[in-house]
Formats: C-alpha cells, sequence, structure tokens
C-alpha cells in the first residue's frame, strides 16, 4: 500500500512525520505529502526525495465551503486532498492555497467555485464529512 497524502511536520497538531522521516522510511519509489492548509513541505520534500532518487508526490488539504460571504465561526466545511499530477496541476493547487489564505477567517477555505475551475491535472480526494 502507497499512502499518497502523508501529513509532515507542517501540518501541526496533525504531524505523521518529518519529512525525512518520510523518505527514510517510506515506499522506495514514492512518498506524498499533503499537509494541512499549507504546501510549506513541498520544497524539502523534493530536495530529500531529489537526493535518493523518490518520485515525491505533492498535495495539500483545504477545508471547502459553500459560500466565502458567510462570516461566522461556526461554518465549516468538508476537508479534500487535493493532489498535483503534473507541473500544472502543482501550480493549481499552490494557487487553490493562496485562494484559501487570502479568504481567511478564522482558518483559510475555499469554496466549491474555486474546485470545479480545477483542471485535470488535480486528483481531489474527500477525507471526512462533518
Amino acid at each position: 500500500m502507497i499512502n499518497l497524502a502523508l501529513r509532515s511536520e507542517f501540518s501541526f497538531k496533525k504531524v505523521f512525520a518529518p519529512i525525512k522521516r518520510l523518505v527514510a522510511h517510506g515506499n522506495p519509489s514514492i512518498v506524498g505529502v499533503a499537509d494541512h492548509n499549507n504546501t510549506f513541505a513541498h520544497v524539502l520534500l523534493e530536495k530529500e526525495c531529489k537526493d535518493k532518487d523518490i518520485k515525491p508526490i505533492f498535495g495539500v488539504r483545504l477545508e471547502v465551503i459553500e459560500d466565502r460571504h458567510l462570516k461566522s465561526r461556526g461554518v465549516f466545511g468538508p476537508v479534500y486532498t487535493f493532489i498535483a499530477k503534473d507541473e500544472y496541476g502543482l501550480h493549481e493547487i499552490n494557487n487553490l492555497t493562496k485562494i484559501a489564505w487570502d479568504n481567511f477567517y478564522y482558518k483559510p477555505m475555499i469554496t466549491w467555485s474555486d474546485v470545479f475551475n480545477l483542471s485535470q491535472s488535480v486528483f481531489v480526494i474527500a477525507e471526512n464529512f462533518q
């Protein structure tokens, strides 16, 4: 089994393992990281994987809400994992992360319209529903 969306030390309070340990003890050919609300681990993952000739998989976990104009502390949506298929997909998930932080209200969030505007270069995986 290959886990394509592990959490690194950049998923604060939800960490699975530091990047160096993920690469050292993971699958010898593929390692994937999808941290919550950020893509900070991507640069370090790429460097560590390049040194060991491993294919990195880049992703991010973001919360999706119905309407960004609803300003309430209690507005929660499901968390989705977005995994880049290629370089263009990586650009799109970095852009999604930027949109989420631009729309910060108690936490970073994106809307369904942001998700529906993605190309086929991004896998979208439902994580959990609240």
